[in-house]
């Protein structure tokens, strides 16, 4: 296990039973005061999803390298296999993690293809503002869960929690309709099914392959046919969406790892120091000795 690794904790809902501000568990659903921290004094790598509301003051947090600034009304949501790092809060912060199972995000809700379109390019940008009539209703679905929660001698405790936590879900994929606006009702599709394997295992490599052949290969396709649906799909190309979980993996190296430039060239596999270089100029313009500096001192990617 190599320095880094030995700082980062696998966190996923059981993990989090004997958290003490925890509001609710069942084992496919955990719900945390914000102020409780997901683990003490170490990088978290999430095995689940978690969304982030923040009702009152403000709040920062560190994921996957980005520094996200959350306020009253934003929404953060951070997904399975990301790394979470530094947080910090305000005195007066207010607000509510949800921790969610996968199966329990898509529950009985039929997906089309416009709810993944929508998914994914939140997925892209996860930090959403909404506005204050929005804000108020999902903070009505919270007092709500909280009022059921607080009544454990009612029969039906889980299932009543399960169908609130899908009906705020609901209303999230409601408000990302609203922002992003509708295009079609059609079932889900062969390209967004292949799309999302395409993200799959894009996000599951430990070490990313830069070239988009490697992945068309796996996913039994040609590259000119993944460039395209990644298109279509989600605006991007195979290989933009490639540099972006690249670019991530750099930031977590150069600011969580002590390996030196080369080290992480080499780990990464990278030719060499000069291409590596050459990458990361590319897209952040400097080099990144100087980007490792922006972002130990915070500066880099903030968001």
């Amino acid at each position: 296990m190599n320095e880094i690794e030995k700082n980062v904790v696998e966190v996923g809902i059981d993990d989090l039973q004997h958290a003490c501000q925890l509001h609710y568990m069942d084992g496919e659903l955990a719900i945390l005061d914000i102020r409780q921290p997901i683990s003490q004094d170490k990088l978290a790598r999430l095995n689940m999803d978690m969304l982030i509301f923040c009702y009152k003051g403000s709040c920062s947090i560190t994921v996957n390298a980005h520094c996200y600034e959350l306020r009253r009304g934003d929404l953060l949501w951070c997904k399975h296999k990301d790394v979470l790092g530094d947080a910090g809060l305000s005195p007066d912060c207010e607000g509510t993690v949800f921790c969610l199972a996968s199966k329990l995000q898509v529950g009985n809700v039929q997906l089309n293809s416009d709810m993944l379109r929508k998914i994914f390019r939140f997925l892209e940008h996860p930090l959403l503002h909404m506005s204050e009539e929005e804000m108020e209703l999902l903070h009505l679905y919270g007092k709500v869960l909280e009022m059921r929660i607080g009544m454990p001698g009612r029969p039906c405790a889980k299932e009543v929690v399960t169908a609130l936590a899908r009906l705020l879900l609901l209303e999230l994929h409601s408000s990302l309709v609203q922002l992003y606006g509708v295009e079609d009702e059609e079932p889900v599709r062969q390209r967004d099914y292949q799309f999302q394997r395409f993200i799959q295992l894009l996000s599951g490599q430990e070490v990313k392959p830069r070239t988009v052949d490697w992945y068309s290969n796996q996913l039994c396709v040609t590259a000119k046919y993944l460039s395209t649906i990644c298109k279509e799909v989600s605006g991007r190309t195979a290989f933009e969406w490639i540099n972006e979980y690249v670019m991530a993996d750099i930031r977590y190296q150069l600011k969580y790892s002590q390996r030196s430039i080369k080290e992480i060239a080499d780990y990464l596999e990278f030719p060499n120091s000069s291409f590596f270089g050459k990458y990361v100029r590319q897209h952040v313009g400097c080099s990144p000795k100087d980007y490792r500096h922006q972002l130990q001192q915070g500066l880099g990617d903030r968001k």
